[in-house]
């Protein structure tokens, strides 16, 4: 049986950072995608560091497209970038969550 894939989006610091070491520890081939580099330097040296900003909706897919041609198709996707965005799920859009993200 080949490797399982995760990537895991906010792998800096804190609860993404906690992720990407316990499924790297589990024995995941891990991608670690954080905007911050520096978190994601004393990784291990098996987990894959992405520079990223992933809440921009033009590099999920580049990102994942990548990790398929590398490595293989991810079975795990966590995001545990936090974003906030006030009003009901249909009236919302990418755009608006990012630009009240940025204001509180």
């Amino acid at each position: 049986m080949s490797t399982r894939i995760a990537i895991v989006a906010g792998a800096g610091s804190g609860q993404g950072r906690a992720t990407a070491l316990a499924l790297d520890a589990a024995g995941l081939s891990v991608v670690a995608v954080d905007r911050d580099g520096a978190g994601l330097t004393d990784l291990p040296g098996g987990v894959r560091r992405e520079v990223a900003e992933a809440t921009d909706p033009a590099v999920p897919r580049p990102l994942v497209d990548r990790t398929v041609s590398e490595i293989g198709a991810p079975d795990v996707l966590v995001s545990t970038i936090g974003a906030l965005a006030v009003g009901d799920a249909l009236s919302v859009t990418p755009d608006g969550a990012l630009a009240r993200e940025a204001t509180t």
